[in-house]
């Protein structure tokens, strides 16, 4: 979503708010609650035994952690990527400030961007143009792209993503997200972002459509890549989302628009932020 702040004569802010996690994860809620329930007993016990997995998020309530040891189980009982993540990059475009087990799940996510094409060149825009990533507790959104402009043009760009989308682990959405709001971020740098011109399709709770037709469907065609044409199987949670997202994107250009309308009009948007 873009939001106007009130428009100064040399420099104006712009935030893009993704609520691709917020929805998505409403989706795949009631697919996941009987799988958890099946798994949690014994995931529950194995994680007790084991304790390094629960010792990485030591921060969090015991409950919490074994949720996260739950979801790590399940994303790799389902299919993996088909792309292998590329080899570790000399430096990530991560805010310092990032506490040092969020950095390492970034690190992974972004590995996972980097083996496409466009996840690789949309990194090497953020790299260049020193557009760092920070995580945040967000109530509702996975992340935002908060850009600052002038009448001259783009200023500078920052990413947020939602904490609860780092401690998942769950890499393919997390690296779906960044994709997100990466594109975002390009958008911005390169004057082809609607509000330069005041020409957005802005929803009744904000959102710029436009921009969000443009980022998600970035996120759909690095899910394809991914996953290839029929997404990603035993998707569960913000992955049934993401096949939701690449089905309607394969439909073409006016059910994707529509379809990203549906699912970025909830009043929640931008909540936080």
């Amino acid at each position: 979503m873009q939001q106007y702040p009130q428009f100064e004569p040399e420099i104006d802010e712009n935030a893009s708010l993704d609520a691709t996690a917020g929805c998505f994860r409403a989706i795949g809620l009631a697919m996941a609650t009987t799988v958890l329930a099946l798994v949690t007993l014994i995931l529950g016990i194995w994680a007790a035994i084991n304790v390094p997995p629960l010792t990485a998020f030591d921060n969090l309530p015991p409950e919490e952690a074994v949720g996260r040891v739950v979801t790590v189980a399940l994303d790799d009982i389902g299919e993996t990527p088909g792309v292998e993540p590329a080899a570790p990059a000399e430096w990530y475009p991560i805010d310092d400030t990032v506490n040092v087990v969020y950095t390492g799940v970034l690190e992974r996510a972004f590995d996972l961007l980097r083996a496409t094409d466009e996840g690789a060149r949309l990194f090497d825009v953020l790299v260049e143009n020193d557009v760092l990533v920070s995580v945040e507790e967000l109530p509702y959104n996975a992340g935002y792209t908060r850009t600052r402009w002038s009448w001259y043009g783009w200023v500078g760009s920052h990413i947020v993503i939602d904490a609860e989308s780092v401690r998942s682990r769950n890499l393919d959405t997390l690296a779906a997200i960044l994709v997100h709001e990466a594109a975002h971020a390009e958008r911005a740098i390169t004057g082809e972002a609607c509000f330069y011109e005041e020409t957005c399709d802005t929803l009744p709770n904000g959102v710029e459509l436009t921009e969000e037709i443009a980022a998600h469907g970035a996120e759909a065609r690095f899910w394809q890549e991914l996953f290839g044409a029929d997404g990603k199987r035993f998707a569960y949670g913000s992955d049934s989302g993401q096949n939701r997202l690449l089905e309607a994107w394969q439909k073409g250009d006016t059910a994707f628009a529509s379809f990203v309308r549906s699912i970025r009009g909830d009043d929640r948007e931008g909540v936080g932020i």
